[in-house]
């Protein structure tokens, strides 16, 4: 697996981590909050970003360079409501619709990390 700290669409430098070394990366965002993008280690495609505010997380998928998705959220925070996530060095909106708990949100990456394809790790809604 490799994380990086920039979006497949924005470039920037991949930083290579062993399948070893991302759960204790994972155990740091999850603590203390940020960014994280994870992709396979032989293809930009598809990739999984996780942003974690407070208790709260979203996740985004890369399935293709044109192709990027918003994981839906779980209920946890109101539609109507918003809340800012760090994203690259800034703070993006995100509505409740695309909020999840912290925990349902990591689980989601710790899913994918082991395997799982991000099409059967919920409902996406294309952006």
């Amino acid at each position: 697996m490799g994380a990086a700290p920039a979006g497949p669409k924005t470039g920037g430098r991949r930083l290579r981590a062993s399948f070893v070394s991302f759960p204790s990366r994972l155990t740091d965002v999850r603590r203390s909050g940020g960014y994280v993008e994870l992709s396979l280690a032989d293809s930009p495609y598809p990739a999984l970003t996780l942003s974690i505010s407070g208790d709260f997380g979203v996740v985004e998928a890369f399935f293709a360079e044109e192709d990027d998705r918003l994981l839906r959220g779980d209920g946890s925070v109101p539609s109507g409501d918003v809340m800012k996530f760090p994203i690259l060095g800034e703070e993006a909106v995100f509505t409740g619709d695309f909020i999840s708990s912290r925990t349902r949100a990591c689980d989601v990456l710790s899913s994918f990390v082991s395997g799982t394809s991000p099409a059967a790790l919920g409902d996406w809604e294309r952006l």
